[in-house]
Order: structure tokens, then sequence, then C-alpha cells
């Protein structure tokens, strides 16, 4: 990769998004904010995310493994109560944070040489990754031998510690088991994997239109529906594509980033029905991507079930849908007055602080927590239990080894 993406390379065609800056200003615009500072709604909007993940693999715990043999009432009652738990939703949301976030330094002028980047997007990302690895290890080593526990935590925190898998974890852009010690990493991997091409991602996407850029973002996708097995696994044949999939939303990261200005003036220019439809909308295609998918699978005749398990293309197209709803949160959150004063709220920015902690260690507060107590206890008792403690250690985490590792980022 070339080094020497500078500066005299982006600016000319950047220059174009950048604002005039005055400081004295107190009515900045998003992008003015966002060069002096880190936007708080983004980070607010990242931590109600992972909370909503948080949420979701509870859910996922205690669901029976066939749901059918839930009654009528208890699926409409989980489906009403999707916004809590739309975890998997939320993945393409942190995509997309990403892209407009990693996008700021470049459009202000204040870019790292790639050496420089590589090396603090790896303390960012890997640092808080390799304790929270040492962490899930250890309760693998303590709970290995669990009884049976549904079909979806059948896989974790399985088997005795293998030196094989755990070398692979290390590795971590690889392809392995990452559902045997901290589940969620496989989000991890491919954030780690595009943000290393990232300045390349983005002086492509700074020369494209808005339309060759969507044309490229949709052939990307489609490069991985045709090379990707028709199920989802854990195999090189199905990673690796799936990650030139998932820089579809860095893409469109990087493009509201450039274009925040005109979506501001968008928002203010618009009624107030456009904006209501907007918010309802956006939190429609967010919360029930799934829904939208198999209804309009259904109507054109093209929908493919296997079995229980969701195809590649429908993941690829819940992904789509998901993305355009949370483009539209975004916008909402950055603009509506309402929302970004709860965003900028002291309960919603402790959730954007903890946000990465907290997503890295409650899948081994949810292990070690139901494995101990196991069927012994109520899930109803355990849920709050399990909430307060990953937030507890979520926090802990955060101040203790996060935010160390974000002090030597900002040292190299």
């Amino acid at each position: 990769m070339n080094a020497s993406i500078k500066t005299n390379e982006i600016e000319p065609r950047a220059r174009e998004y950048v604002p005039a800056l005055d400081v004295a200003d107190s009515s900045k615009t998003p992008f003015q904010r966002a060069v002096l500072n880190r936007l708080p709604e983004l980070d607010s909007v990242r931590g109600l995310a992972s909370l909503t993940v948080v949420f979701l693999h509870f859910h996922d715990m205690w669901m029976p493994d066939n749901a059918i043999s839930l009654s009528p009432w208890a699926r409409i009652l989980l489906r009403l109560l999707k916004p809590i738990y739309a975890g998997n939703e939320s993945v393409i949301l942190f995509f997309l944070l990403s892209g407009i976030v990693l996008s700021f330094p470049y459009l202000s002028g204040r870019q790292q040489f790639y050496p420089k980047f590589a090396l603090r997007r790896i303390l960012r990302i890997y640092g808080p990754y390799l304790i929270a690895l040492s962490l899930a290890l250890l309760g693998a080593s303590i709970w290995h031998s669990h009884s049976y526990h549904g079909l979806w935590a059948s896989n974790m925190w399985a088997h005795p510690l293998n030196t094989t898998l755990i070398l692979q974890h290390l590795a971590f852009i690889g392809v392995y088991n990452w559902s045997e010690y901290d589940f969620v990493i496989w989000s991890l991997v491919h954030e780690m994997r595009i943000s290393l091409i990232f300045p390349i991602l983005f002086w492509g996407i700074m020369r494209l239109s808005l339309l060759m850029s969507a044309i490229l973002a949709i052939a990307l996708s489609c490069v991985a529906f045709a090379v990707a097995p028709p199920l989802p696994n854990m195999s090189a044949n199905y990673s690796l594509p799936l990650t030139l999939h998932y820089m579809v939303p860095f893409i469109a990261g990087i493009l509201i980033a450039r274009n925040l200005q005109q979506v501001r003036e968008w928002w203010r220019t618009s009624s107030i029905l456009t904006r209501r439809l907007t918010m309802v909308i956006s939190t429609l295609c967010f919360v029930y991507d799934d829904s939208i998918v198999g209804v309009l699978g259904r109507l054109t005749k093209h929908y493919v079930h296997i079995g229980a398990a969701a195809t590649t293309g429908m993941v690829i197209e819940m992904n789509y849908v998901a993305l355009i709803g949370s483009i539209g949160l975004i916008i909402v959150a950055l603009n509506e007055p309402v929302t970004r004063k709860f965003l900028n709220g002291k309960a919603a920015a402790f959730l954007g602080r903890i946000s990465y902690s907290l997503y890295l260690t409650h899948p081994i507060v949810l292990l070690a927590l139901t494995f101990a107590c196991g069927r012994k206890i109520s899930p109803w008792v355990q849920f709050p239990i399990y909430v307060s403690g990953a937030l507890l250690v979520g926090w802990a985490f955060c101040v203790v080894v996060e935010e160390f590792f974000i002090r030597q980022m900002r040292k190299v």
C-alpha cells in the first residue's frame, strides 16, 4: 500500500467539502463540530446500538431451538420488542459510523501517513480485543464442560482451550472459528480488514460521483453474492467475499461525511412531514429489515429459504435495507434537535463512551452467568443481573483497558 497518501493528494477534491471554521461561532455545523471535536451524537448512537446487541444475545441465549414452539402472542410480543434487540442490524450501523468517523481527518486535512494510520487503528481495535480475548479464554477454561443450553450456545466455550485456535485468534484477521471464545469478534475481523485499506477506499470514493460510488458498492455486493456459498458459514469462501460486501457501509459513511453540509441543508428546508416520514421509514428499515426482505421476496417470487437459515443473498439484501435505515437514523441524530438533546444526555453519552468495551465484553458476562447458573435460576432473574453486570464490566474495561490504548494511540 502506498504510504504517501498525504494532504496534497486528497486536498484538491476534499477542499470542496471543508467549510471555513469559525471557532467563535457557537452554532457550528455537524462537519465543523467533527473537525474541532468528535461528534458526541455519533458516539451515543454507537452506544445505544451496542446496548441492542447486549439485549439480542440474551434473547438468542434463551430462545427455544424451534421458535414455532412459542405461543402466537409470544411471537407477536417479540416482534414488537424488536427495536430494543436489533443487534444484527447494529453491526451495519457500526460499519457506517466507522466510515463517517474515519473520513473526517482526511476531509479536514489532518490525515496521517499510512504506517501511522495503520498503527493507530491496530491500537484502537486490536489492543482491547487482545485483553477481552484473554478474559474469554479464562472463562472458556473454567466452563468448557457446561451442559447443553440450546443450539445457539452449543458451540461457545464448548471445548478445552485449543492452541491452534488461540493462535488463529491472535492473528485476528484470518479465517477461523470465531464463535468459540468471544462470538462478537466476527464483525471486528471485517472492521480491521477494511480499516487497513480505508485510505485507498477513501481516495477512490472521493474521485467518484455519487452515482458511480453507488454502482461500485452494488458491484462489490454482487461479487460477494456470486462468489460466496449459498449459506453463511465460517469458511474463507464466505468470510473473504463478505468483507467486500461490508465495504458498502464504509462507502456510505464516506459519502455522508463529505456531504454533511448538503444533508443538513436538506433537513433544514424539509417540511415537518418529510422529517417525520424519514424518521419512521428509517426506523422500520433498520428494525424490520428481515420482514421487509421476506415480504419483497414473496411479492417478487424470488424468496428462497433453505431450512431455518437465511441464505447469503437474503443476508446481503437485509444488510441493504438496514443500511438505508442506518443512514436515515444518522441524519436524524445529527439534525433533529430533540434527538440531539437526548443523544447528548448523560445516559446516552455514557453508553457512547463504553460502547466498544461493552460490545467486546458482554459475551463473556453472558456466557459466564448462563453456564454458572444454568436453568436453576429463571431468565427473568438472570436478565437484570446480566445487563447490570455487562454495563459494569464494560465500564471497568473501558476505564482500565480501552482508554489506556486510546492514550497510547494518541501518542503515535
